[in-house]
């Protein structure tokens, strides 16, 4: 669900569908989705297990292809992306996920921004600009991923393989290019409520997975301010808080 009960009408009816007159393929597809939103947005899940929320979403299987998407979220007000536990779910307000994604851009604009765990889950990801390739031998061809945010605030509740970003790129392999950039008018926070207790969880500015050989990435990371105030781990391995984080070799 998505909080303010007008919001996610609000989003369904600006979201603009634009398909190639020819695709190559009934699994490929050019899709161009924009979102302006003037309240402030919650989207917000509870114990779920493989389920998604996005205000823009493409969502292919692992055989399609996202020959070029264009996605676009303005909001207004603030943006919170709030996840209680459960595995395999995910969060975005702009989400492109395919076997094959040729070709991405995405922007998204909001104020105080929050991205929260608020109990230990297994393998969630939450980002403002998300891009997933799950096919075997497709891959990412080009990427460019935008936040601009007046603040954000990074929060999780233990548990393991999370990952919190404000652009977060899974599954890029040898000749992907990519292009990240997040911009904060004021402080940007890790980890404010909540001791991170568990193991192998991401909180990053921008973030790719998967780099391999001749994979070209750019990361820029832009904020006023830098506030870490995680309390002591107990249980806590390998955990890592970074503004830029590459990770090659796997998903």
């Amino acid at each position: 669900m998505i909080g303010w009960g007008h919001t996610w009408w609000m989003a369904a009816v600006v979201a603009l569908l634009l398909f190639a007159d020819e695709p190559a393929a009934a699994d490929s597809w050019t899709v161009t989705q924009k979102a302006t939103i003037g309240s402030p947005t919650i989207l917000a899940q509870g114990d779920n297990q493989g389920s998604t929320q996005a205000i823009n979403a493409i969502m292919l299987g692992d055989g399609g292809t996202v020959v070029k998407a264009t996605q676009t979220v303005e909001v207004a007000g603030g943006l919170t992306l709030s996840q209680a536990r459960g595995s395999g779910s995910r969060q975005a307000g702009n989400l492109v996920e395919a076997g094959t994604i040729t070709e991405a851009l995405q922007t998204l604009s909001a104020r105080a921004t929050t991205i929260v765990q608020t109990a230990a889950g297994h393998d969630n990801w939450q980002a403002l600009n998300m891009a997933n390739a799950t096919g075997g031998g497709g891959g990412i061809g080009s990427i460019g991923q935008t936040a601009t945010v007046e603040s954000l605030n990074f929060a999780l509740a233990g548990g393991e393989g999370n990952r919190q970003a404000g652009n977060l790129v899974t599954g890029s392999s040898a000749g992907s290019w990519i292009t990240q950039a997040l911009t904060c008018s004021g402080t940007v926070t890790y980890a404010g409520n909540f001791v991170i207790g568990g193991s192998n969880n991401l909180q990053a500015g921008n973030a790719v997975f998967g780099g391999a050989t001749a994979t070209t990435v750019s990361q820029k990371f832009w904020a006023n301010s830098v506030l870490v105030e995680s309390l002591p781990e107990t249980d806590g391995a390998d955990n890592i808080k970074a503004a830029n984080y590459l990770e090659t070799g796997h998903e």
